[in-house]
C-alpha cells in the first residue's frame, strides 16, 4: 500500500529531522568559539533553504526547541554582528512556513527580532 509506505517515509524524515535539529541546537548552545557558532548558524540557514524533506523538517524543528530559541534570541538581542544577520535571515525564511511561523510566534522570538530591527535600521 503506497499510503502506508508514504506515512513511514514521513516518519523517517520527522525522526531524522528532529535529530539534526537537536544536534545543531546542542552545538550552538555549547559553542564557546564564535567561528563554530557562526558556522552552525549558517548550517541552520542552509537547512531552511533546502529542498530535502529531512532537512526541511530539521529547520522547522529548530524553532520548536526551547534551547535553540533561547540561543537565537540571545544572539539577536546581543546584536552579535554577522551572527545576528544570519539569525534574522533564518527567521525570515522560517516565517514563510506555517508550522515554524506558529512556533516562532509562540516562543516570542519574532518580538525579539522586530526589536532588533527597530533599534538598528
Amino acid at each position: 500500500d503506497d499510503s502506508l509506505q508514504h506515512g513511514g517515509t514521513l516518519m523517517v524524515h520527522e525522526r531524522q529531522g528532529e535529530n539534526i535539529a537537536r544536534q545543531l541546537g546542542e552545538i550552538l548552545f555549547s559553542a564557546t568559539d564564535l567561528a563554530l557558532s557562526y558556522q552552525t548558524l549558517n548550517e541552520m540557514l542552509r537547512l531552511a533553504h533546502s529542498e530535502d524533506a529531512t532537512e526541511q523538517v530539521a529547520a522547522c524543528r529548530l524553532v520548536t526547541t526551547t534551547t535553540v530559541i533561547r540561543e537565537l534570541s540571545d544572539i539577536v538581542l546581543g546584536n552579535c554582528g554577522k551572527s545576528s544577520d544570519v539569525v534574522l535571515l533564518l527567521l525570515a525564511k522560517l516565517a514563510t512556513q506555517q508550522t515554524s511561523r506558529d512556533a516562532m510566534l509562540r516562543s516570542g522570538i519574532m518580538a525579539d527580532a522586530v526589536e532588533l530591527l527597530t533599534q538598528h535600521p
